[in-house]
């Protein structure tokens, strides 16, 4: 007997916009073992079975991570990270990074437009601060492109400032008038000559 579908994992760029290059994977009710199995991906850290999602008749699923690389649940509020046979609760709209800042995809539900993490349908306008599902959705979606775009502006700006590091030591002197100020450090054989900038010899601690 054929299992009905229930939604889908819609791929999606790292802007969070729908990527069309790479098919949806289909989610029916039930478990459903995800990876390089039914992922055109060739990335190694994907396991065949990567994580199950578990999902019911009312779309909500359940996430078990089946590899050894972990998973990262965006729900537009907070970015979990799953570890490896560990659970967690997926509701539709939550976007999932196969590997944690790569490989997006959003767990999606037949019939509804959904745009961010849903929240619960039993909430009424008034006890979300008088805005409507839609408005609720279109803000979640904002923060969880919000949080991706953050993490790879802090990644950025670290490899950034590495390197600002290593120049600033690579041009590091200090003025000959000012050398009898300050110490002089000894000269170390092997290091490249701008790293022995303004050492002494021995032979010259012997002068």
């Amino acid at each position: 007997m054929a299992l009905s579908q229930i939604g889908s994992l819609v791929p999606l760029t790292e802007t969070l916009e729908e990527n069309s290059a790479i098919p949806k994977v289909p989610i029916s009710e039930g478990p459903n073992v995800i990876g390089r199995n039914v992922l055109p991906l060739p990335d190694k850290r994907l396991s065949r079975k990567h994580f199950t999602l578990t999902a019911s008749s009312d779309g909500s699923a359940s996430l078990c991570v089946e590899g050894s690389n972990p998973v990262v649940i965006n729900t537009g509020k907070e970015r979990k990270k799953i570890g490896s046979q560990e659970k967690a609760d997926v509701r539709p709209g939550c976007v999932i990074e196969l590997i944690p800042g790569h490989h997006f995809f959003r767990y999606e539900v037949l019939g509804r437009d959904i745009n961010g993490c849903r929240e619960d349908s039993s909430r009424s306008v008034s006890s979300n601060g008088g805005k409507r599902p839609s408005e609720l959705e279109d803000s979640s979606r904002k923060r969880v492109r919000e949080e991706t775009q953050n993490q790879h502006a802090g990644q950025n700006s670290q490899a950034k400032m590495e390197v600002s590091d290593v120049e600033a030591l690579r041009h590091f002197n200090i003025p000959k008038e000012k050398l009898p100020l300050t110490f002089q450090l000894m000269r170390v054989q092997g290091l490249p000559t701008w790293a022995n900038t303004s050492a002494v010899s021995i032979s010259d601690v012997i002068q």
